[in-house]
């Protein structure tokens, strides 16, 4: 990553969710994407909004093409809003963003009124963000930028710093992160983790598993592109070895999903090809 350029993947997701609009369903819509994306990615959206028919086709086409394979991250996003979503109804009030980002959820979700919402980044990609994101508005109580280069900082002293309350319970988004991270980063990270969140606090985080043949093959390929741009795949955790590790600093695992799950549920179909990344949701016991 460097220096005044926000992460590569980062960028591609904020893409993505710009293009779900044209999905049919659209199942995830980010509308904010355009003003965080650079220039190039920004005329990328530019042209796609007009000719919206023709985009249609193309997002159509690509997920036909690729067996729905392409309608994971608006899959992934529409998941997460949910349970975040869900959470603040519940009257939880501060929202970390772990990792965020070129995350619009600060400025499009709804009932943010009473929420505290702390975004946690690298420093060169906030820096990118941040300046992206300062014309937009937010229904928030409060926006939070907390940089943090997570192989030097300190977690829990950066988040208490900038005025996150240990004592209160949060939600914890911690999304497309942990397969950039190796096995002692992410312990590391769930340990402070466990250190902020109060009882009754949920984590939201996605990980990778072990993929199948077809996938394994593509891995292989796609892994120097990865190292190349800085964003080497590092860990993949089986579902049981990842409910196991957010058990084992003191979150419960309520949920586990992929791909298969939120085909059927938002488009009522099931996927034919399943992206080996899942979405678990764990709650803060009490201690």
């Amino acid at each position: 990553m460097r220096r005044g350029r926000s992460s590569r993947t980062a960028t591609w997701v904020a893409v993505w969710r710009g293009l779900g609009a044209f999905d049919l369903p659209a199942v995830a819509t980010d509308p904010h994407a355009h003003a965080l994306v650079p220039p190039l990615y920004r005329g990328l959206l530019d042209a796609a909004a007009r000719m919206p028919r023709a985009t249609r086709a193309a997002v159509r086409a690509a997920v036909v093409l690729s067996g729905g394979m392409a309608r994971h991250l608006p899959f992934r996003t529409r998941a997460i809003d949910d349970l975040v979503t869900e959470e603040l109804a519940r009257g939880t009030a501060q929202l970390v963003l772990l990792g965020a980002g070129l995350d619009a959820r600060a400025h499009r979700l709804p009932g943010l009124e009473h929420t505290r919402i702390f975004e946690v980044d690298h420093p060169a990609t906030q820096a990118v963000k941040r300046a992206a994101a300062a014309s937009l508005s937010t229904s928030a109580g409060g926006v939070v930028y907390v940089a943090v280069d997570f192989a030097t900082d300190d977690l829990v002293e950066a988040l208490s710093a900038a005025g996150f309350e240990r004592a209160r319970p949060c939600v914890i988004v911690w999304e497309g992160v942990t397969m950039y991270l190796s096995r002692a980063a992410i312990d590391a990270t769930l340990t402070a983790l466990a250190a902020l969140a109060s009882p009754g606090s949920v984590l939201v985080a996605t990980y990778l598993t072990a993929p199948g043949p077809v996938f394994a093959m593509l891995g292989a390929l796609a892994s120097p592109f990865f190292v190349g741009i800085g964003e080497p795949l590092e860990t993949r955790l089986a579902p049981a070895a990842a409910a196991a590790l957010v058990a084992g600093h003191g979150f419960e695992p309520e949920t586990d999903e992929g791909d298969t799950d939120w085909s059927v549920r938002w488009v009522g179909q099931r996927t034919r090809v399943v992206l080996p990344e899942r979405l678990l949701a764990a709650r803060r016991r009490a201690t």
